[in-house]
């Protein structure tokens, strides 16, 4: 408890006072504060909750999708032999004649000054993994190109890459 001054006679009265006692005046009342009583507004989280499990199904499509991406990435299929109805009936003197779909495969025999393997990779350049190593010595076929080629073995079975000086 505080002693106020009365403004009108200036009598030192409790704070707690409506009435001065001296002068009888009606003092200011100060409104006490309401206290917190422990009971919150609702407020309607559905939406909220909509909101989430949109997010979260979102985030579980896109982690799919790029899994499905690196999987099938660097996955290339080899060029098949496309002999067809009609071609294997113009040509049946000559069975031994393979037609593939990239006609400009050639055979090679892989080399190398140092090692006697050579590393296949999966793109073109040494930042890319290894796929496998090949002995030298080993026949395989490639699509010529630049200076990284795609390898593939005597089946058309895709390999990878390999640079161009390795291949003879």
């Amino acid at each position: 408890m505080a002693l106020i001054s009365c403004d009108e006679c200036g009598h030192m009265i409790s704070d707690k006072a409506q009435f001065c006692p001296k002068c009888g005046k009606q003092l200011n009342v100060v409104q006490q504060p309401q206290y917190y009583t422990g009971v919150q507004p609702t407020r309607d989280n559905n939406v909220y909750n909509w909101l989430y499990v949109l997010i979260g199904a979102l985030a579980v499509i896109a982690i799919i999708a790029l899994l499905l991406l690196v999987k099938t990435c660097g996955t290339e299929k080899p060029p098949t032999p496309a002999t067809t109805a009609v071609e294997q009936s113009a040509t049946p003197a000559s069975p031994a004649v393979t037609h593939h779909s990239e006609p400009s495969l050639r055979s090679g025999v892989i080399v190398d000054p140092v090692d006697d393997y050579v590393n296949v990779r999966s793109g073109k350049g040494t930042n890319h993994s290894v796929l496998q190593r090949l002995d030298v010595g080993t026949t395989v076929l490639y699509e010529p190109g630049h200076k990284w080629v795609k390898v593939y073995d005597t089946n058309h079975s895709y390999l990878g890459y390999v640079y161009h000086d390795r291949i003879r």
